[in-house]
């Protein structure tokens, strides 16, 4: 017993002296007004152990305790959550034996009075709430937290809120969820010396300054070190591995007020902070390169892998990055605020979670190879030139959030989750790219104003194009053997034309809530559906190929819809409408289908100059109502219009058509006609004695739609004549 309070007695000596600095450094630091430093030297409260009157619980002892005592605490495993209000020295026997476990809640320590030192604890096991940690500091001064271990905690290690001239030194930081160390509108503290491993970020700071990090070991953190919206900071020292310094920042200040220098390094390479700097190239053998309010500077043939950001642009322009590889790393090139004109070019960028990312900034972004990423290429509230890279095997391949004026061209993008995604952006251009093999889409929109143009976008899994906006051209595409080809929900104004769209699996063409579109000089075979229309109204589909899906054109639940100069050609169903009505089938030609056209409880409808020839049914009608059918050529059908109903009110005007025969429809009420047969409930009567020359002209009457006329505007004033 007498060594070991001996033993104690060493410990406590330690713990003075370690106090006694603590508080020389707090009167010298802390300016007028400032808590005073409170001395230490008063009594000694024993926590565990065997000795007389110790404390069972280390809050018991605290709260019997008064400023400027020192409570020792024996090994021992103590499973409680302590606050401390008073300016106390809190002094563990043995750092790896001496454990506080917070149970899963709340803070393991919380603190709220100035001058305190934690030393010679694990503390472990913190809640997992906002602002939980296993050392929680809030608007105090002074905390002195050395020589622990903080691990296992739910949240952050440490966590120091509204709080000045800190110091953390010593300590084993590590498998924390959250921060390892994270400091918010906190200034003047140090963080020295300790090893911070394994944890959500390293080193967190945010909107705090003034602050020195130094001499730390940080390693397979998310972050290594982050500055956010934080100022006047020394960083030397530091030896990072697996990870580096990240920053963000709104304004200069937040960026180039830093001291950060080649003593700092990432994986025993240099880290380059460049602030301020106009022209040159970033010495060769680079860890990490930070370029902060720069211009014209070029970072080429490095290699920046394994940390948390290859190469960091804030309030930068002109910047070149060039032939690096930047693998391994949270951002492989991050561009921040305002970083404008700037070159990626010729750079492989893999294994990052975010390739190319860009947050309010423009630049040029051509020649990489962008692969096995999380994100190739992410933007957001930014605008680019994407050309001529090659995009495969990301989880995303472009993601363009609330960006604009961006082009998109030239691309392989294949394997990846969606090939490209824009959304909530505008006036953006996809042309020329090769997009397949994505495991969702190959494109996803949901931003307006958007051209997609001669692309070949085929082997999507799910859709060739999803688009969810409205005044979008999709002109000049070969859409093939996707899932779905093109998947348009909720687009108004939109064209999609002289696109080849085949052999996808469900609809070439699925339009969903959608009005005032033109879907014109298409060529849509060997698809589930070739045109799908659900839901939609006042739509026009004109001068399309339509040939061996399933079905030609269907139309469920729409209206106010033009068809007109289609050439529908081995399909099971040329053309359906399904409790659709007020649309207008004109000029069309129908042959060797199942079913020319099939009307399925449709109503007011008009079919007007077509040629309806060869098919096993040319007009099939179900419970039909106010259906007019002039002016057809309707022949060579094993029925030329069959209605099913057998209720007179179901009758159909097909008066003025072509039979195939001068002596009209073969009818039992018509004992001589010998042209194609119809059934009854359909009033032929009077026939057209020879075909109708406006369904013969209405097949030569089709637009011509220059390559450059894309406009919404410009080809609905091409169409305007001939629908």
């Amino acid at each position: 017993m007498q060594v070991r309070r001996f033993g104690v007695a060493i410990l406590l000596l330690i713990g003075l002296i370690i106090a006694s600095f603590v508080v020389a450094e707090m009167k010298d630091g802390l300016n007028a007004g400032k808590a005073d430093a409170v001395p230490l030297g008063g009594n000694t409260l024993y926590v565990g152990g065997s000795g007389p009157n110790n404390y069972t619980k280390i809050q018991d002892a605290i709260d019997n305790a008064s400023d400027g005592d020192i409570i020792f605490v024996y090994s021992g495993m103590y499973s409680e959550n302590v606050v401390i209000r008073k300016s106390i020295a809190l002094i563990g026997e043995n750092r790896n034996n001496t454990i506080i476990d917070g149970g899963g809640s709340g803070d393991v320590v919380y603190v709220t009075s100035d001058n305190v030192t934690i030393t010679g604890f694990t503390l472990q096991n913190s809640g997992s709430d906002l602002r939980d940690a296993g050392i929680g500091l809030h608007a105090a001064q002074g905390l002195h937290i050395e020589n622990n271990i903080i691990v296992n905690n739910n949240d952050d290690g440490v966590y120091i809120w509204y709080s000045n001239h800190c110091t953390i030194c010593g300590n084993i930081i590590g498998g924390n969820s959250y921060n390892g160390i994270g400091l918010r509108y906190s200034s003047n503290c140090t963080i020295t010396s300790n090893t911070i491993s394994n944890n959500g970020d390293g080193i967190y700071l945010i909107r705090s300054s003034n602050c020195t990090i130094t001499s730390n070991t940080i390693s397979n953190n998310g972050d290594g070190i982050y500055l956010a919206c934080s100022s006047n900071c020394i960083i030397t020292d530091n030896i990072m591995i697996e990870d580096s310094i990240s920053m963000f920042g709104r304004s200069v200040e937040e960026w180039n007020t830093y001291t950060i220098d080649t003593s700092n390094t990432v994986n025993g390479k240099p880290v380059y902070y460049l602030k301020n700097v106009v022209g040159g190239t970033v010495p060769a053998g680079a860890g990490e390169v930070i370029l902060a309010n720069c211009t014209d500077i070029t970072v080429e043939n490095q290699n920046l892998s394994n940390g948390t950001v290859g190469v960091e642009v804030g309030l930068s322009s002109g910047c070149k990055m060039i032939n690096n590889i930047i693998s391994g790393n949270r951002y492989g090139i991050h561009l921040e605020h305002f970083s404008d004109e700037c070159t990626i070019a010729g750079n492989i960028i893999s294994k990052n979670e975010e390739g190319i990312a860009l947050d309010y900034s423009n630049c040029t972004i051509t020649g990489n190879t962008v692969d096995h990423n999380g994100g190739g290429v992410i933007l957001y509230s930014s605008s680019c030139a994407i050309i001529d890279n090659t995009i495969s095997s990301n989880n995303h391949g472009i993601r363009l959030t609330s960006s604009s004026k961006c082009t998109i061209k030239g691309n392989i993008i294949d394997i990846n989750g969606d090939g490209v995604y824009i959304g909530y952006s505008g006036i953006c251009a996809i042309t020329n790219n090769t997009i397949s093999n994505n495991n969702n889409n190959g494109i996803y929109l949901t931003s307006s104003n958007c051209m997609i143009s001669r692309n070949t976008i085929n082997n999507n899994n799910e859709r060739g194009i999803l688009l969810d906006s409205s005044n979008c051209t999709i002109i000049n595409n070969n859409i093939i053997n996707n899932g779905e080809g093109l998947f348009m929900d909720r687009i108004n104004n939109s064209i999609i034309a002289r696109n080849t769209v085949s052999n996808n699996n469900w609809e070439g063409m699925r339009l969903t809530r959608s009005s005032n579109c033109i879907i014109i000089r298409n060529t849509v075979s060997n698809n589930g559906e070739g045109i799908c229309l659900d839901d939609s109204s006042r739509c026009v589909i004109t001068c399309n190929i339509v040939t061996r899906n399933r079905e030609g054109i269907y139309l469920h639940y729409s209206s106010k819809c033009t068809i007109s100069r289609n050439n529908f050609s081995s399909n099971w169903d040329g053309i359906i409408l399904s409790r659709s009505g007020n649309c207008t089938i004109t000029g069309n030609t129908l042959s060797n289908n199942g079913r020319g056209i099939w009307l399925d409880t449709s109503s007011d409808n008009i079919i007007r100059s077509c040629n309806i020839h060869n098919n096993s049914m040319g007009i099939y009608l179900e419970r039909p109502s106010n259906v007019k059918i002039h002016w057809c050529n309707i022949y060579r059908n094993r029925y030329g219009i069959y209605n099913q109903n057998s209720e007179g009110r179901y009758q159909t005007n097909a008066r003025w058509c072509w039979w195939g025969h001068i002596t009209g429809p073969s009818h039992p009420s018509n004992p001589s006609g010998e042209g194609n047969k119809v059934s009854d409930n359909v009033l032929f009567k009077p026939w057209l004695p020879i075909p109708s020359l406006p369904a013969i002209i209405s097949m030569m009457r089709c637009p011509h739609i220059p390559p450059q006329t894309v406009g919404f505007f410009n080809i609905q004033t091409s169409c305007r004549h001939f629908i």
